[in-house]
């Protein structure tokens, strides 16, 4: 998000499942038209000035039409198999993603000695 506030985006558009609403005084996080896909219980700790940045188009598309649309774009995706795992992890190596947050939380502490 950082990254894309510094070059300028106006917003950050993720490929979660949900959908975000504007509420009468603020942004709203709201579950995804497509329950078996929402992700909004992930997403619930959004902090409001984020969530005025974030857009998830997704959120409002069930998947068959999301595979549609990658289909109608020829996207090499569109027949790629449902993701059982975290985004974040590639190649499902989770103990190099703790390792490496590991490592980042020690150099902080060691910048706030």
């Amino acid at each position: 998000m950082h990254t894309a506030r510094d070059l300028g985006g106006h917003c950050l558009v993720t490929g979660h499942y949900v959908q975000r609403v504007e509420g009468p005084k603020r942004s709203e996080l709201h579950q995804a038209v497509d329950a078996s896909k929402d992700q909004s219980y992930f997403l619930f700790a959004t902090k409001q000035e984020e969530l005025d940045y974030l857009r998830f188009p997704l959120g409002g598309l069930t998947k068959a039409e999301t595979r549609q649309h990658a289909e109608r774009f020829g996207l090499a995706i569109a027949d790629k198999p449902d993701s059982q795992d975290i985004c974040f992890v590639p190649n499902g190596n989770y103990a190099d993603v703790v390792k490496s947050y590991a490592q980042g939380l020690l150099n902080l502490a060691i910048l706030l000695m």
